[in-house]
């Protein structure tokens, strides 16, 4: 792991002085993608497997690498069998050298491109053209036809999942494409997912009477209502199909509940709270509320997803009542640790949150006394403790705290922008709880730059996981 350990020393004069000036934060991205890979060699063999990919990703979409320092960093997370290394390392190579490559060494099997880091990779070479051979490919396997090629993310609804940052126009020469190869349904979602639906109407007509109109719009699962989540603001509809009232006001329920869960930035808990309650009507009203301060700037879900997370909370509270509320968020976790280290049941990562909202005025100097608890905290929350940390930390950020309040202060001073106080309470924490903080931090601060490691829908379509992608050399 050497050259991993090297990364410490070099991480400052890698950092490209034109990205420094546009990203105030980008030093710090770097050291804390460094100290995520520090802290994990203090855990348990097998435990150290988890983090230090996306960490890497950062340190070689932030720094000024050369390739071979980027194949040395790769080529340590191999040894060390890191998890999803591998995609990395590919998916890397495809937007720095292109596909020639992988289609020599690993061939044309299905299972060595059909990654989504590695397909994003290939799509973005020459407009899915590759990508849409190997898929004619795959087709006449039978091992890949029958079994792991229905599962692909590019056979059809998938798509979205790792197209989601394309603009119109990239997604439209993708589609054209697509149609020529035959591949109809995958065509269909990429011109549903554009603002303009003229060309989308345009190949619905063009192959009238496939029978797979049908299957797109009003299929089984979750993409009966999610395609065009994207930028549609409703359900599709198209001449010819009819539905009944109770179906069409229910199809919208579900479309805008799935569409808020899109936008949401790292959650998606809407959609699990609504296919557990069975409460659309209260769900939709949550997620009009969300959709609708997204719409007009009251809330930002890339920089700040919390805020819209607490639109919906505090609706659907009012809605059903904040203790049944809290009972259904008990019985899920959400999100995961690597995205905000306190989670744990979504009730309790709501309550983190509630409580940190509640006292950043305090911490930022607009307010001189803690405010009073909140209402929406659970009645077990120690708010006492609370406020006792912020009053200390408004004195001294870098006060005195036992063991057991490091976290809690480390998640106030990051909350109230404070990002070095928050990393040296961060450094005092025992390795497991330290590598997720920063895997976390890391993550957060991203989002406030270029947020590479965010895509639009990944909680949603992505289960959360960091799809990585890098601008094609080609």
């Amino acid at each position: 792991m050497k050259h991993l350990a090297l990364i410490g020393a070099l991480f400052i004069a890698a950092v490209s002085p034109a990205r420094a000036e546009t990203c105030a934060h980008r030093p710090l991205i770097l050291q804390t993608a460094q100290a995520v890979l520090d802290a994990r060699t203090d855990l348990g063999r097998f435990e150290q497997r988890r983090f230090g990919a996306e960490a890497v990703y950062l340190l070689i979409r932030y720094g000024a690498f050369s390739d071979a320092e980027i194949e040395a960093m790769l080529g340590d997370l191999a040894t060390a069998r890191v998890h999803g290394a591998a995609d990395l390392h590919l998916a890397w190579r495809v937007a720095r050298f292109g596909a020639g490559e992988l289609l020599a060494q690993a061939g044309t099997s299905f299972r060595n491109w059909s990654n989504p880091h590695v397909l994003h990779a290939l799509i973005g070479l020459d407009a899915g053209q590759t990508v849409l051979r190997l898929f004619a490919q795959a087709r006449a396997d039978p091992d890949a036809a029958t079994t792991l090629l229905a599962m692909s993310p590019i056979n059809g609804p998938g798509i979205a999942a790792i197209t989601a940052d394309f603009d119109d126009a990239a997604r439209l020469r993708f589609a054209r494409h697509a149609e020529a190869a035959g591949e109809l349904r995958l065509a269909a979602h990429l011109l549903a997912d554009r603002a303009d639906l003229a060309e989308f109407r345009d190949l619905l007509a063009r192959h009238a009477g496939a029978g797979w109109v049908e299957e797109i719009l009003f299929g089984p699962g979750m993409w009966q209502w999610g395609t065009g989540l994207r930028v549609q603001e409703a359900p599709l509809r198209v001449d010819g199909l009819v539905e009944t009232p109770e179906v069409a006001a229910r199809r919208l329920s579900l479309y805008r509940v799935s569409k808020a869960s899109y936008h949401d930035g790292l959650f998606a808990w809407l959609s699990i709270y609504v296919s557990q309650t069975g409460h659309e009507a209260e769900s939709l009203a949550a997620a009009d509320a969300f959709l609708n301060a997204h719409a007009t700037g009251q809330v930002d879900p890339l920089r700040d997803p919390e805020a819209g997370w607490l639109i919906m909370f505090e609706t659907l509270a009012d809605a059903v009542g904040v203790e049944a509320l809290r009972t259904t968020l008990q019985s899920f976790d959400m999100p995961s640790r690597s995205l905000r280290h306190f989670a744990g049941s979504a009730a309790t990562t709501f309550d983190w949150v509630i409580a940190k909202r509640a006292l950043r005025p305090l911490l930022t100097g607009k307010i001189e006394t803690p405010p009073p608890r909140p209402s929406l905290l659970s009645p077990g929350w120690n708010w006492t403790e609370w406020t006792a940390i912020a009053r200390a930390l408004r004195e001294d950020p870098t006060a005195p705290l036992p063991p057991s309040q490091h976290a809690i202060a480390a998640e106030l001073l990051a909350d109230a922008g404070a990002w070095e106080a928050a990393f040296a309470f961060a450094a005092q924490l025992e390795p497991r709880e330290r590598v997720r903080l920063h895997s976390d931090f890391m993550k957060r601060l991203d989002r406030l730059c270029d947020a590479v490691s965010h895509m639009p829908g990944q909680a949603l379509l992505l289960g959360g996981m960091t799809l990585y992608h890098f601008p094609s050399a080609q």
